[in-house]
C-alpha cells in the first residue's frame, strides 16, 4: 500500500515539475516578445508572464511538497549518507 500511494504522489510530483517548467519556458517566450515589441504591448506582455509565473511558482511549492511526503512515505532520502558510505570515504581520504 505504501508504494503505490508513493508511486502516486512522485507521478504528482513529476507532473507538476514538468508543467512549472514548460509554463517557465513559455513565460520566457512571452519576455524575449515583449522586450523585442517594447512599449506598452510590451510591457502588458511581461505583466501577463507574471501572472503566469506567480502560479506557477506555487504550483511548483505544491508539488515539491507533495514529492517531500513521498520519500518520507517511501522511508528512504536520496541525499543522505549511509554510514557504510561514510567510512569507505573517510578511510580513502
Amino acid at each position: 500500500m505504501k508504494e503505490k500511494i508513493s508511486d502516486l504522489l512522485k507521478s504528482i510530483f513529476g507532473l507538476s515539475m514538468m508543467i512549472s517548467v514548460l509554463m517557465g519556458a513559455v513565460v520566457l517566450v512571452i519576455f524575449i516578445i515583449g522586450f523585442i515589441i517594447s512599449g506598452p504591448m510590451g510591457e502588458q506582455l511581461a505583466v501577463s508572464g507574471g501572472k503566469i509565473m506567480k502560479y506557477c511558482i506555487t504550483l511548483s511549492a505544491i508539488g515539491s511538497v507533495i514529492g517531500m511526503l513521498a520519500f518520507y512515505i517511501e522511508g528512504k532520502h536520496e541525499l543522505t549518507m549511509n554510514e557504510k558510505q561514510e567510512n569507505k570515504e573517510t578511510v580513502s581520504a
